[in-house]
C-alpha cells in the first residue's frame, strides 16, 4: 500500500480536537471491503457517516468526501469535516504501526 499524503494543516484545531476523539472512542471504522472508505459516528452518535479518501497512484489525495451535512453541503470533493479529519489521523497512526 502506498503512503497517502495528508495535509492536516486546512483543518482547524477544533476540528482536529474533535477527530482525536473520535478516534479514542473507538467511533471510526475502515471498511473492510473498500479501504479508501471510513464509517465515522455523528457526534451525537445516531448515526455514522461515509468518509471517502481519493488517491492517485502516489498516494497524493485527490478527494476528500463525507456524507455529513456540512460534507454534502459544502464538499465538492474537499470536505474539511472532523470525519475526514479522523480518516486521514487513522491512515497516519496505521502507517506509523507499520
Amino acid at each position: 500500500m502506498i503512503p497517502i499524503r495528508a495535509d492536516l494543516t486546512k483543518f482547524s484545531n477544533t476540528v482536529i480536537g474533535k477527530a482525536e476523539r473520535v478516534i479514542a472512542q473507538g467511533d471510526i471504522v475502515q471498511d473492510s471491503e473498500h479501504p479508501e472508505v471510513w464509517w465515522v459516528m455523528s457526534s451525537d452518535k445516531r448515526r455514522k457517516y461515509r468518509v471517502q479518501i481519493g488517491t492517485d497512484f502516489e498516494g497524493t489525495i485527490t478527494y476528500l468526501t463525507c456524507a455529513c451535512p456540512h460534507g454534502l453541503k459544502k464538499g465538492g470533493g474537499n470536505t474539511f469535516c472532523y470525519h475526514v479529519a479522523a480518516a486521514l489521523l487513522s491512515i497516519g497512526e496505521k502507517e506509523m504501526e507499520k
